[in-house]
């Protein structure tokens, strides 16, 4: 396989094959060219082995590639495998998660192979590659490769983004750091707590009224919709309707360890530290909510939710036609509702209170991830066991979500389906790049400022390594994506 990986935005394609040319004149062997993978080949197969096999990763961030899903994705693993060399082909922000990484400026290189911008990188893959070259001054640019591929911010684009110095420079002094989201989760020792599955017990729920006041409360949404929507209700004018209310199961009370562990390699910031979290009894969906569900709630409302990031077969681009409705592929009443964003999720749930006894929200952070590892302490909450049973994701998918009750996949040992695959689901709380000032006690992390919600399980076109238990995400209150969903919990009375 070859030497470097190198990912890009196709808008950007141009000047990735002046840096892949550039580079292959080096004497180096570039993966750049996906339109040469052979007919009948798996492109994500073929694209997923290169950069396994390969000893270096190059990104070329742009405001395309920003938006890009699959560079996004790309970055991460070149990350997380410590080969990662960020490049800007257009002066802007990287994303979050790559900020705190050392990224040299191209937006002005024109192939003159003795720039410094390219020196340096060219010493960069000599260090990545365990290489050495005498023709190469590396006084030329200090490159200080660290094993987490941790840099200071190069100073060009200190200079021309002096704001974003400072606030980087203010996170890390803070130790707040964000991560994206193809982060991977910490391979403890394979086991189950059976004490805690012997008490799972999957019973009908007398559903409580809901603490939280982003539910009980007027809701203020980053974009409120119309205000029909954001409806109050006392419990004692609420009565139990024909609305199909979702299945629930009672997830018994426990504790477990959270995160990975900080010698993890594979392991990211914003999984850490690994903490033990004590949790009450609850209740979770047994399935993902249901096109059938959400469309009772438009069908009520008139509730408008056009706009939605979807798939054209290499990555996700916003089309402001595509909706609930029409995400790129076929649905049925039982399939997951797709394209939904935190704020349609939180108008749902809202009404669905509203219209029964009540008491539905979204899940806490670590209830998720306490109902989806079901005991286990694994990677994946099914151990060895072959994915394909268990998860519905980019190897079995075809491009497309899997009716939430098909029974080509089985549930988990709490008898929850799809936990992990089909659609990424929101929960309730804001994202924080680590784990240090969040509740050890089940509850959601809720600070005033937030920017950003956690998603959580991975999705229909991710990779097997995305569905890890402790694997997390984030986007913002608005996005709507053809892989995002949603499930309810509730409180026990």
């Amino acid at each position: 396989m070859a030497d470097i990986f190198l990912s890009y935005a196709r808008e950007d394609v141009a000047k990735a094959k002046l840096l892949a040319l550039a580079l292959e004149n080096q004497g180096w062997s570039v993966f750049w060219d996906r339109s040469s993978i052979q007919v009948g080949h798996d492109v994500d197969e073929v694209i997923e082995l290169a950069i396994e096999r390969t000893g270096c990763m190059i990104v070329g961030w742009s405001s395309a590639a920003k938006h890009s899903d699959w560079v996004r994705g790309e970055a991460t693993i070149g990350r997380e495998r410590r080969i990662l060399l960020p490049i800007l082909f257009e002066l802007v922000d990287p994303p979050i998660a790559f900020r705190a990484v050392h990224t040299e400026d191209f937006s002005n290189w024109r192939g003159d192979s003795n720039d410094p911008a390219f020196v340096a990188l060219c010493n960069a893959i000599r260090q990545r590659l365990g290489q050495t070259h005498a023709g190469f001054d590396a006084s030329i640019s200090e490159v200080q490769t660290t094993q987490t591929a941790e840099f200071d911010l190069p100073e060009k684009l200190k200079r021309g983004k002096l704001a974003l110095g400072l606030a980087v420079a203010t996170a890390l002094i803070i130790g707040v750091v964000f991560y994206d989201f193809y982060s991977v989760l910490n391979r403890a020792p394979d086991g189950v707590d059976t004490s805690v599955l012997e008490s799972s017990k999957n019973n009908p729920l007398t559903p409580s009224s809901e603490k939280s006041p982003l539910l009980n409360g007027p809701v203020q949404l980053v974009n409120p919709e119309p205000a029909q929507l954001l409806v109050t209700q006392k419990d004692s004018e609420k009565t139990p309707s024909s609305i199909k209310q979702p299945e629930m199961i009672t997830i018994p009370a426990g504790e477990f360890w959270m995160g990975s562990a900080e010698e993890d390699p594979k392991a990211s910031e914003d999984e850490k530290p690994r903490h033990k979290v004590k949790l009450g009894a609850f209740s979770i969906g047994k399935y993902e909510v249901t096109q059938a569900e959400f469309a009772a709630f438009v069908k009520a409302n008139g509730y408008d939710a056009f706009g939605c990031r979807v798939s054209n077969g290499s990555e996700f681009a916003m089309n402001a036609e595509s909706n609930w409705q029409n995400p790129g592929f076929i649905l049925n009443d039982t399939s997951p509702v797709v394209c939904v964003s935190y704020e349609d999720a939180v108008a749902y749930i809202r009404w669905l209170n509203a219209k029964t006894t009540g008491g539905y929200r979204l899940p806490s952070e670590a209830e998720w991830e306490y109902a989806a590892r079901a005991g286990s302490t694994s990677d994946f909450f099914w151990g060895n066991a072959d994915a394909e049973q268990y998860a519905w994701f980019s190897d079995n998918s075809d491009g497309k979500t899997l009716a939430v009750n098909d029974a080509r996949i089985k549930p988990n040992a709490f008898g929850l389906y799809h936990m992990v695959g089909n659609v990424w689901e929101w929960v309730r709380d804001c994202y924080t790049g680590n784990y240090v000032n969040t509740p050890k006690d089940g509850t959601a992390w809720e600070p005033k400022e937030c920017e950003h919600r956690v998603l959580r399980g991975g999705s229909w076109e991710t990779y097997r390594a995305y569905l890890r238990s402790a694997l997390r995400y984030w986007e913002t209150f608005g996005h709507r994506s053809s892989n995002i969903g949603f499930r309810l919990a509730q409180d026990l009375p």
